[in-house]
């Protein structure tokens, strides 16, 4: 059985490829195409059969079912921590780079670093400075390699946090919104193969945020 999947680029490749060996040694009768694709994907009129796209939601046409937040944090490297230039309240980022996202133009806004500093009230860094990037993977791969101070999703960066690669500099550093990952399927007719991978992802986005909580 052939299943068609679109999901942004970030998701798949700082959430999703990690995990798709499991729903594969799971389901090998299924057949699976996996495309990276920030448009909203036509899944009403077949072009795929399941898609996860960021935003707020619901989405007409489709079914939709909130799959993980995108409540984001702070992440650096390590060495960011150390130093003259140790990073250990909010307003030391002034002396940081700051890695901003760029929207795209099919792309709900995202949280940013003018929101975070107004949520956590420091007004002495200048928000106009920085690298901008156009993905959330790349974002987080430069604050990996200690080029800044990227805002990212939990959970794509849970795994780099366990792992001692990334470290949120900031105990109460998070910022909430109401944007979340949403998984989309046709209103009527999921094929099985579908089914199977929706419940599949359900699964894995369940304990992937049980693993967020225990952080």
């Amino acid at each position: 059985f052939a299943l068609s999947v679109s999901v942004p680029p970030s998701f798949a490749s700082k959430w999703l490829t990690q995990r798709i060996a499991r729903f594969s040694a799971a389901h090998p009768e299924v057949e699976l195409w996996l495309s990276a694709d920030m448009r909203l994907t036509d899944v009403a009129g077949g072009r795929v059969d399941v898609a996860v796209r960021y935003g707020r939601g619901p989405y007409t046409g489709v079914r939709s079912e909130r799959l993980i937040g995108a409540d984001v944090i702070p992440v650096c490297a390590p060495q960011l921590m150390t130093g003259p230039k140790a990073l250990k309240k909010p307003s030391d980022l002034k002396n940081h780079v700051l890695i901003h996202l760029r929207p795209g133009e099919l792309e709900e806004q995202r949280p940013d670093w003018a929101m975070w500093f107004k949520t956590h009230k420091v007004k002495d860094v200048d928000v106009s400075l920085g690298t901008r990037m156009d993905q959330t993977a790349l974002a987080i791969d430069a604050a990996i390699h200690g080029q800044g101070v990227a805002l990212a999703p939990y959970a794509f960066v849970a795994d780099d946090l366990a792992a001692g690669r990334l470290v949120a500099p900031f105990a109460d550093g998070a910022l909430t919104t109401d944007m979340a990952y949403h998984v989309l399927t046709r209103r009527s007719s999921v094929s099985e193969p579908a089914r199977l991978f929706v419940k599949w992802l359900r699964e894995e986005a369940q304990a992937a945020e049980q693993i967020v909580d225990d952080l």
